[in-house]
């Protein structure tokens, strides 16, 4: 986030020196320091709790399919037991349609090849 080298660290440690002295710097710190250490607990916090709520939204996605699964799963074992609508019945002679040749039709007994 910042680039600050030694150089430049330790100009901003002589700033603070000058501008608060040698006697608030400490206590300066030790407040700066308990701040820094609110936030980096609050940002822990939040990323937690948003880790939580994708986790469950994720959860509610997988239970969502696994209903419809469910369900897809229990309609076919309805299916089974239970056709919806009966196939329907082949036809006498193995579904050839019984017909006299006709005067175009191939040579032999009148079934497809």
């Amino acid at each position: 986030m910042f680039d600050v080298g030694g150089p430049e660290f330790l100009f901003l440690i002589l700033l603070a020196l000058l501008v608060f002295g040698p006697r608030r710097l400490p206590s300066i710190g030790r407040e700066l320091g308990g701040h820094a250490a609110r936030l980096r607990r609050s940002w822990f916090e939040l990323r937690r709790e948003l880790e939580r709520e994708v986790g469950a939204q994720e959860l509610d996605g997988v239970r969502d399919a696994a209903r419809r699964i469910e369900g897809e799963v229990r309609r076919f074992k309805e299916d089974l037991v239970e056709p919806r609508s009966p196939a329907p019945a082949p036809a006498e002679g193995g579904g050839q349609r019984d017909r006299a040749p006709e005067a175009g039709d191939p040579p032999g007994d009148g079934a497809a090849p």
